[in-house]
């Protein structure tokens, strides 16, 4: 029997390092996004993601993956519509550069409004799902299986 080292625990400034972690990111149009992950429990804990549409996103990430995949009867549109927002919010607090905000967007700044749909999702699925190669978990055509969610 072989004997299994124990591990030494991490120090905290190296945990931090890696939980701050950014790299780059480019989308289906072409653009490179300078992106981190953001800790969803702190922004819900702030206040920055309101609970109602927290819970919907956990639901959702399965639901989404499976859009297209014989679960669309799930995809109702009040829920693609919160959990639309949510992508929204969760982005405009994960994309460094270029900055990116939720409403009117400044000189040198995009709103998330200003994403086109398939880049928002790819972003969301990279960045959410700490994805950092090809092959996301978001089906690019989850607005058009899911139903019109902006109507």
């Amino acid at each position: 029997m072989e004997k299994t080292k124990e591990a030494e625990p991490s120090s905290a400034s190296a945990y931090k390092k890696h939980s701050r972690q950014e790299w780059t990111i480019e989308v289906p149009s072409g653009f490179a996004f300078k992106v981190h992950r953001p800790n969803a429990v702190a922004l819900l804990t702030k206040g920055v993601i309101p609970t109602r549409l927290y819970s919907a996103a956990l639901e959702g990430t399965d639901l989404i993956a499976g859009a297209g995949n014989g679960k669309e009867e799930s995809m109702k549109p009040e829920f693609v519509k919160g959990m639309l927002e949510f992508m929204g919010i969760y982005l405009s607090q994960a994309i460094i550069e270029p900055k990116t905000v939720l409403g009117t967007a400044k000189d040198e700044e995009i709103s998330v409004t200003d994403l086109e749909e398939e880049d928002m999702l790819f972003l969301f699925d990279r960045i959410y799902n700490r994805k950092k190669e090809d092959g996301g978990a978001v089906p690019a055509d989850f607005l058009k299986t899911a139903g019109s969610a902006s109507a």
